[in-house]
């Protein structure tokens, strides 16, 4: 099984609307951060939209993030989850990715636990 991730129009229109507000700095955030975010999630690994490619025998560890609105008791805006790897990090997050649910499942299969992003 092989799922190929698409990021949302709303992720770019976004980063299009704060490079406007905030000029380079949000650009050089936004091409960072771009290159961490999963290409394609296969039985072997997963190959990030920079090429980089990490194997699941290379997991080390994962973390779930949560962005919430008025402290800890807040409502969630949006949440994430970093899959740490010998290789390098990749970024599974809920707001650019268009077909979550698809990687969601696709990673708890993979991981035999339930994946959530914060």
């Amino acid at each position: 099984m092989k799922v190929v991730v698409k990021l949302s129009a709303g992720y770019y229109l976004a980063i299009a609307f704060f490079c406007a507000m905030w000029g380079l700095g949000l650009i050089l955030h936004f091409l960072v951060n771009n290159r961490v975010f999963p290409r394609i999630l296969d039985e072997e690994g997963i190959t990030t939209r920079s090429g980089k490619r990490h194997l699941w025998t290379d997991l080390v560890n994962w973390e779930r993030h949560r962005l919430v609105a008025g402290g800890s008791g807040g409502f969630r805006i949006t949440g994430n989850i970093t899959l740490f790897f010998k290789t390098g990090k990749v970024l599974i997050g809920s707001f650019p990715i268009q077909n979550l649910n698809e990687v969601l499942v696709f990673l708890t299969k993979r991981l035999g636990y339930s994946v959530t992003p914060g």
